[in-house]
């Protein structure tokens, strides 16, 4: 696994090099699934269907792998005529991806993506060291034939390539017995697993949807009714005790994930409860920021100790909930954001849509801080 030449030499002249390099890729492609497993954690996959699913990920790995070869192949016969066969490049290929057998460790929280990063680092330039050995390139013609032959495969994967990873994927799912749904990061959005062991179980939950071809009601969003409740939790009076709040106070809420919060901020005591002002049609200013996801599965974003997270405008409409007779807040969200790789686009977001949606919400993944306020040339009161 050290930049030694004296492997590489020696897989070409083993009756069972070939082997070996098909050994060492399907064992890096399984320590790789093994470290990206928790994908199939959070699908609930029975033990039999998860090992099952680390093996159809080697495969799948060691098939990528040979389309990766070949480029490389084929980019040394293109920039310099290079006449190296097939299974030499694939066996120094192989042998290089000797530093992934620690794929698994990319699991570690906080850590993944760093050692994800030096191994794939680590095995680049064991292939550099090796293919310089078996054929007569210097070492910068090794690395351009590298650098081409990955453009080249970068470019299949989202051409041509399109209809194989639909089906590995596809392959994937049918094993796992589940579709594996997570969204560009490889998190899971907002589900309905475990619902009521939440801890929002218990004030009820509004749900959003339509019907199918079938005439079967299809929930595509879900809300915990207490979320939009005009009653808050507790109430913090005094200029500094809401200043911390907001500084801190909000971010460092106790309890297991999913838990909602709702604090009144008010700045000295005599001012009057807001909600006997509020009637049906009044509108409060909504200021939206939220944060990283954090925890086992953090996202890169959150590796470092800084996170910038986001900040937009919204609207909160008091409605009244005909359910219940009861006030409540009706939340839209204008241009959370530009549009996302998860299917998100530019535009105003109703509450369903942008945090509970099944799909692409954030609800229970991500940390979310929404202050509403009433302001007089705003509410229309």
């Amino acid at each position: 696994m050290a930049l030694n030449p004296e492997p590489f030499h020696l897989i070409e002249t083993l009756p069972q090099g070939t082997q070996i390099a098909i050994v060492v890729v399907l064992l890096a492609g399984l320590s790789q699934a093994a470290g990206q497993g928790i994908v199939l954690f959070v699908n609930r996959v029975t033990p039999l269907r998860f090992g099952l699913s680390l093996v159809v990920a080697a495969l799948l790995f060691a098939v990528s792998t040979v389309f990766w070869v070949l480029s490389v192949w084929g980019a040394s016969h293109v920039l310099y005529g290079v006449d190296t066969a097939f299974m030499t490049v694939f066996r120094v290929m192989g042998l290089a991806y000797a530093p992934l057998l620690w794929s698994f460790l990319t699991a570690v929280p906080y850590l993944g993506v760093p050692i994800s990063v030096v191994l794939s680092i680590w095995s680049l330039l064991s292939f550099v060291r090796g293919f310089d050995l078996v054929t007569d390139l210097d070492r910068w013609q090794v690395v351009w034939c590298a650098l081409l032959g990955w453009m080249v495969f970068q470019i299949m994967q989202r051409t041509i390539g399109r209809p194989a990873e639909a089906l590995g994927q596809w392959i994937a799912d049918s094993v796992a017995g589940t579709t594996l749904v997570t969204n560009i990061q490889g998190l899971p959005p907002s589900g309905s697993r475990d619902l009521a062991l939440s801890p929002c179980n218990g004030g009820g939950w509004y749900i959003y949807g339509a019907k199918n071809q079938g005439g079967q009601f299809v929930v595509q969003a879900l809300a915990p009714r207490q979320l939009f409740s005009l009653l808050p939790d507790r109430e913090l009076v005094g200029k500094k005790p809401a200043t911390e709040y907001l500084k801190k106070g909000s971010w460092a809420l106790a309890g297991v994930k999913g838990t909602i919060s709702s604090v009144l901020l008010r700045p000295r005591a005599p001012m009057p409860d807001f909600r006997t002002d509020l009637q049906v049609g009044n509108r409060l200013l909504l200021n939206h920021l939220y944060g990283g996801v954090g925890g086992k599965m953090r996202e890169p974003a959150a590796q470092g100790p800084v996170y910038f997270g986001h900040f937009a405008y919204g609207l909160a409409e008091v409605v009244l909930e005909p359910l219940t007779d009861e006030l409540r807040l009706e939340i839209q969200y204008f241009q959370v954001y530009a549009h996302n790789g998860d299917g998100l686009i530019a535009c105003r977001h109703h509450w369903s849509n942008y945090m509970g949606d099944r799909q692409y919400g954030w609800l229970g993944l991500r940390p979310v801080r929404d202050i509403v306020i009433k302001l007089d040339a705003f509410t229309g009161t």
